[in-house]
């Protein structure tokens, strides 16, 4: 069956068969192909004299549709980055032992005997024998003040498709004219 003109199928091998070309955005003349510029004209690019066949490098075709009304525009990204605007809102707690116990500076950990609430500061004139704990009390941590903290992260970008396979998107640059209806 002869193929219709202009029309686009996936082929598994590596070339074009005769009668069709790779969708790969090559400009072909209009002198000599006037039928297939009478169907796809400039739509993909191209002047008076010349025009492009679509694109589909690295593409996935997708129908027109409310939200992407005008035929043969392009859109999407390969990779993305992704920047704090990207992501929802939202907040991270900072946990802290609140218990204490007095104990030798020299083999305890640090701790602070004058428990505070949120919002309150640090004092930097505590002795030296407050400010360490014998033993912290272990799953005892509890939210004590909104705060910052350190961002974490590469910047780098992440692959934005899904998984995929790659084949030949070809045209049929010869074959039945389509009627219209």
């Amino acid at each position: 069956m002869d193929p219709l003109l202009g029309e686009i199928r996936l082929f598994p091998f590596n070339y074009a068969p005769s009668g069709w070309a790779l969708c790969n955005g090559q400009s072909l003349a209009v002198t000599g192909n006037q039928a297939l510029y009478s169907l796809i004209g400039n739509l993909y690019g191209g002047n008076n004299q010349n025009f492009n066949l679509p694109n589909l490098n690295g593409r996935a075709i997708i129908h027109k549709s409310a939200q992407y009304p005008t035929q043969g525009v392009a859109g999407g990204a390969e990779a993305v980055t992704l920047v704090a605007a990207n992501l929802p809102a939202h907040t991270h707690s900072i946990l802290a032992n609140n218990s204490y116990d007095l104990g030798n500076p020299n083999t305890n950990f640090l701790s602070n005997t004058n428990v505070k609430t949120a919002g309150a500061t640090v004092t930097t004139n505590a002795s030296i024998a407050n400010l360490y704990a014998v033993n912290p009390q272990a799953n005892t941590l509890t939210t004590l003040l909104s705060s910052s903290v350190t961002s974490t992260g590469g910047g780098g970008a992440h692959e934005n498709r899904s998984p995929f396979l790659v084949l030949n998107y070809c045209i049929a640059i010869s074959g039945l004219y389509p009627p219209r209806p």
